[in-house]
Parts: structure tokens; sequence; C-alpha cells
């Protein structure tokens, strides 16, 4: 590896040879460090510093075959020819071949979801929806196309990111230490916020969600870095609010309410921007009651809202979760909106069943953010239950999502069930490959990636996701700096507006699934769905 020299004699940097790479030492103090975070901690100019024999350094490079030589662990060499570890305390993932690990043109992003607490199951189905792609591109076409005529393709690799405990740290690995372009995520509304306002947005770093879907996203003053493939809360309220004054209360009425009585309705939210994105939505569309508003209805609506776990100035998560399950009890509503996350279920939902006094058993109208797999695996199995259960998403009924479920059955065999947001991130993974393509030669950036996912959207090339389509879109987007594709995703058509990032989307109602047996295995559509054409509810229900 040939050395490189530079002059920081204004820092009072040392430069030492090791390993046959030249390390340029940013501070010789003795035992300055026990981890590369020590180093980070330093601040600006000991950023991409590592900790190596207790001293924080920085390993010029020449290649990532070298660096991984010199570390003894997955890195790459940045194109400043510094080496940077792949890996950190929050993101210990990776998925990529063997091979790709000491592979220079290897094009590495990033991704951020919940790999523990109650969020994992979310982030598991999403990351096997966006490594079900890597397969895809790495077999239809050994990854991106080269940027010019006998030059190697580029394969894919994901840094995958614990966005559970400390998203800034987590998105700050990924965006000074490895400088990615773009990451995949994250998954929920408030860390999406977080992050892109801390780190991504500053640092010119491209964020596309599979599953943010507050509307206070869409108004972000983000220089066009945020995007999703997940619709709005708006379109997800107004479907909700639709479920409830033609399905459920109609169902309250005849088999709960004598004659003349009013309905209860609460919605029980969580206290982040995605929980209280959606209230607010919810609160401006729902009618009830002869088409009361929430504010017409008074004593007949209740909002409660169940705090945010992340929230430092709520010092007791368990009180907020026990509060609001009590306020339910009290209140006794025919129909309780829930517009939360796993929290929702495990600490809102399951105590407020058991706590239950009233003569009748309230029907339960669900957000997305409850569709995970502790709903079904926890309480699907009590049958009685189950039939009080319905929920929303963002969904597709195209043979393009049926054709996604039965790849991601056939290849993880993890015990996971495949959900809207694992389509939408499969479709995210797609667009960034193909919007990458599209820069061509010129510098992959956050800002050139943004610009060619505004080729994604018709006119264009009909592309369908699916390694059948790979090597077309390629071909199209190659083409010429103006060329489009018109891609059509497992979760939707994505046809973008481009000013905002964002998709409309059809909102399906779903249901637990159970097998043969009556065993709860996952999620199914009822048949009924809003579209997001026709603004109305349409389909008929065939559970719960």
């Amino acid at each position: 590896m040939a050395p490189r020299v530079a002059a920081f004699a204004a820092l009072g940097l040392l430069l030492l040879a090791a390993s046959g790479a030249c390390s340029l030492v940013v501070d010789t103090s003795a035992d300055q460090c026990a981890s590369d975070a020590d180093c980070a901690a330093k601040g600006d100019a000991f950023a991409g510093a590592l900790c190596v024999q207790r001293a924080c350094t920085k390993l010029a490079c020449s290649s990532g075959k070298a660096c991984v030589d010199l570390l003894g662990v997955p890195s790459l060499c940045r194109a400043d020819g510094v080496c940077a570890k792949l890996q950190s305390d929050d993101c210990k993932e990776i998925l990529a071949d063997a091979a790709d690990l000491t592979d220079d043109a290897v094009q590495w992003y990033g991704v951020l979801l919940p790999r523990s607490g109650t969020g994992k199951s979310r982030g598991t189905t999403d990351m096997n929806g966006i490594e079900l792609a890597r397969r895809d591109f790495k077999t239809s076409a050994n990854g991106l196309p080269p940027i010019a005529v006998g030059k190697p393709s580029r394969n894919l690799g994901f840094v995958v990111c614990d966005d559970a405990v400390d998203p800034v740290r987590a998105a700050t690995h990924l965006a000074d230490d490895l400088k990615v372009p773009a990451i995949l995520g994250p998954a929920f509304s408030g860390v999406t916020i977080e992050v892109a306002t801390k780190v991504t947005i500053p640092k010119g770093v491209l964020v596309l969600s599979p599953s943010a879907t507050s509307p206070f996203i869409t108004k972000l003053v983000d220089g066009g870095l945020v995007w999703r493939t997940a619709p709005s809360d708006t379109e997800q309220a107004r479907a909700m609010a639709l479920v409830l004054s033609s399905k459920l209360e109609p169902a309250v009425h005849a088999g709960t309410l004598p004659a003349g009585a009013t309905m209860r309705v609460a919605i029980a939210h969580k206290g982040d921007a995605y929980g209280k994105g959606l209230f607010g939505a919810l609160y401006d569309v729902v009618r009830f009651n002869g088409g009361k508003t929430a504010a017409d209805n008074g004593a007949d609506f209740k909002e409660i809202d169940f705090g945010d776990p992340g929230d430092p100035t709520n010092t007791d998560p368990a009180a907020r979760y026990a509060a609001a399950a009590s306020a339910l009890v009290a209140y006794q509503p025919h129909v309780i909106i829930l517009a939360g996350t796993a929290e929702g279920v495990l600490s809102v939902f399951g105590p407020t069943e058991q706590q239950w006094t009233a003569s009748f058993k309230p029907r339960w109208l669900m957000s997305d953010g409850e569709q995970v797999a502790e709903l079904w695996q926890q309480f699907g199995s009590d049958a009685t239950l189950r039939a009080r259960v319905l929920g929303t998403s963002p969904g597709s009924t195209s043979p393009l999502y049926d054709k996604f479920q039965s790849r991601y059955r056939a290849t993880f065999t993890d015990g996971t069930s495949p959900d809207q947001y694992a389509a939408s991130s499969f479709d995210a993974t797609y667009l960034l490959v193909y919007a990458t393509s599209h820069v061509g030669a010129g510098a992959i950036t956050g800002a050139s990636i943004a610009e060619g996912l505004k080729h994604t959207v018709p006119p264009g090339t009909a592309i369908d996701v699916g390694p059948q389509g790979i090597n077309d879109a390629f071909t199209a987007l190659t083409s010429s700096a103006s060329a489009n594709v018109d891609f059509n995703g497992a979760s939707g058509p994505l046809d973008f507006d481009v000013t905002t990032g964002e998709a409309d989307a059809d909102i399906i109602a779903w249901c637990i699934d159970v097998d043969a047996a009556g065993k709860a295995i996952g999620f199914k559509r009822s048949g009924l769905f809003y579209g997001a054409t026709s603004k109305a509810l349409e389909g008929t229900a065939s559970c719960p």
C-alpha cells in the first residue's frame, strides 16, 4: 500500500508506519481511547479516527482489502483514502456476499431499522425485504451496471444499524464514518424526523423510509433528501374514518347499543410524531353519531395519549401505559382507535382487555403501527378477541404483492410473516438502486440519488419490481440523462410527487389470519380497501 504524506503541524499530528500503511495519529497522549466511540467523542477533528492500540488513529489506505488485513474486521477504504470499520456498536449486521467485503467496487448503503426492543419484529421483516432485493440484483445483474465500458459491475452492500437505542449515533456512523450516500429507513416517523434533522439533511445523505407515515414529514425542510415509499397518514386517517362510520358504527348499533343510545369513541395514541400526527389527521375527519365531528360529539369522544418511551421527559413509560389502559376501562368506549406501535399492543391493548369490566366488549380499529407480530402471536389465539380487531395500513391488492409474499416465504424460514412494509422495503431497495444507476459516472451523493428518483415516475418505460425487470430498467435509465422508467412496486405504483418525495397508495383493511386449525399465523387482507384514486371504501370485508 503506498504511503500518503500530509502536513498536520497545526494539530501536532504524528505520522507512523503500521502494517504497510501510513497512520495519522490525531492524539498522541497515552491511553487516549478504549473504543472507537472514545475517538468520535473528541470532536470533528477526530472524525473517522479509530482506536488502534489505545491511540486515536486515521489509517490511510488505497484498497479495502488492505483495511481488512490491517484491522482484522470488515472494513472499507473510503474515497478520501481513510480506512473505516463497517460495523459499530449500533451497526452489527451486514447484507453482502463474503467476497464483497474486500471488493472496492461495491456500492455501500446504510440501513436504519429497529433491531432490538419492541420494534424488532418490524425491523426483521423490513430487513428481509431489503435482502431479497439485494439478492435479486446480485443474481440478475451482479449489482449496479458499470460506470463505463470496460469497468466492472458494482455489487451492493448494506450496513444495518439498530435505531432503537441511539438512532443519531447509528446514523452518524453511516454518514460520517462510512460516508454512505443514502440510508434505507428509519421505520418509524419520530426516528425519521430526528435522524433527518440532526444528521442526514445537514450531511447531504438521502433517507428513503419504507414505513414512516407521519404527516409532519411532508413539510420538513429537507432539500429534497427525505423520501418515503409509504403514504402520509392523512390518507390512512380518511380510510379509518370511513371504516368507523360505515362498518364499525352500524355493527355497534346492531349488537351493543339500545335504540336511541349514542356511541362512544376513544382514540388512544402514542405521544411521538407518528401517534400525534395520526391523531391530528383523525380528529379532523372522523364522523359518528349522525355525522358529528369529534368536537361536536363532546363527551362521546375521548383522546388518550399514552406517551412516548423515547421522550426523555417521560420518566416512567410503564406508569403512562397503565394510566392509559385504566382511562380506557373507566371511559368504556364502544370503539377504540389505537394509533401507535408495538408498545400500544403490549402495554395498552393487552392490559385494557384484561381489565375490562363493562358488560359489552369494545371493538378495536388499529393503525398500521399495530400490524406487528406481537399482536397475532400473543392475542391471536382468542377467537372472540380476534373478531373484534380490524386494522388499516397502506397496502396493495396487486399480483406483484402476492408474488412478493410468495417469494419472501420461500426465501426466509425465520418464522416471520411478510407484510405491507416488508414489500415497501423491497420496493425502496429497488428504487434506491435504480436511482443510483441513473447517476452513471457522476458522483454518487444524496442529491444525485434524489435526482435519480425523479426518473422512476411516469412517463417512461414500464418496469415491474422484481428480477425480471432489472436489466430493462438499467438499460432505460442509463440511456440518457432525461430517461425515465415508470416503476410499479409490490406495495403499489409509487408514482411520486417529486416535490415532496411521497406517493399516494391504497389503504387496506386487515385482520388476524389463522390456519385451518384456528391457529393465528399472521395477518391477511380483509377484502375492504380505501382507493387512493376514488377516495372511497371499495370491496367487501370477509374478516374478522
